[in-house]
């Protein structure tokens, strides 16, 4: 569900979650998904799976943030020893400064896994 804000018109809201996000399968820059979350103003989340290739996420982060706004886009990196440092450092280098926050969550073994 989505809401233009009666106080700043022309400015959209979805109201369907407390934080949205696009998944790691509905990434892609030319298809609708990204197409709506770039339409909204709310605080975002891109899942950053395996497959996302750096000069990739620096597209999304400036197709979802063209005004690089602080607190606009949480990437949430999956695979954090391997994928973290690699996007990290480049997209927050000196020469890009994109302003995105970054969330990772470690993997643990659990009895479902069956290598670490």
């Amino acid at each position: 569900m989505t809401r233009e804000d009666s106080t700043r018109p022309g400015t959209h809201y979805t109201t369907s979650g407390h934080m949205v996000w696009i998944g790691d399968r509905t990434r892609q820059l030319d298809h609708a998904h990204v197409e709506f979350f770039r339409g909204i103003k709310n605080p975002i989340g891109l899942k950053c799976g395996p497959s996302l290739k750096p000069d990739e996420l620096l597209e999304l982060i400036n197709v979802l943030n063209p005004e690089n706004e602080p607190g606009r886009l949480t990437l949430i990196c999956r695979s954090v020893r391997t994928r973290l440092p690699n996007c990290c450092r480049r997209c927050c280098g000196r020469s890009n400064a994109k302003a995105a926050s970054w969330s990772g969550r470690a993997i643990r073994c659990t009895q479902y896994h069956h290598r670490c």
